[in-house]
């Protein structure tokens, strides 16, 4: 939505704030012409998200501790390798 520069001047700190934040940009229409102000560095997605501490039941600290390797086996790795990079089709000679 494009706003004019009485409003934008009305609060302009609020809206380039709201600019740099969010990333959204700002359209001003002027003398039938459309203007946007917009961040030159892009806002990372993460950086609006809210800390959420209560997603870990329990202690923390005792996350560090866990020792998974126990579980781990070098095939897992190896599947999951040829899985991604598989082996390249070998083209059959042509027939004369």
């Amino acid at each position: 939505m494009a706003i004019n520069p009485s409003v934008l001047r009305q609060n302009i700190y609020k809206r380039l704030d709201h600019v740099i934040e969010t990333g959204v940009p700002l359209e001003i229409k002027r003398k039938g012409h459309t203007l946007k102000r917009v961040p030159l560095e892009p806002v990372s997605k993460l950086a609006s998200r809210k800390p959420t501490p209560e997603s870990i039941v329990g202690n923390p600290e005792a996350l560090l501790t866990i020792d998974g390797s126990q579980n781990w086996k070098p095939e897992y790795l190896i599947r999951s390798i040829v899985r991604v990079w598989p082996a390249p089709v070998l083209a059959r000679p042509s027939r004369p």
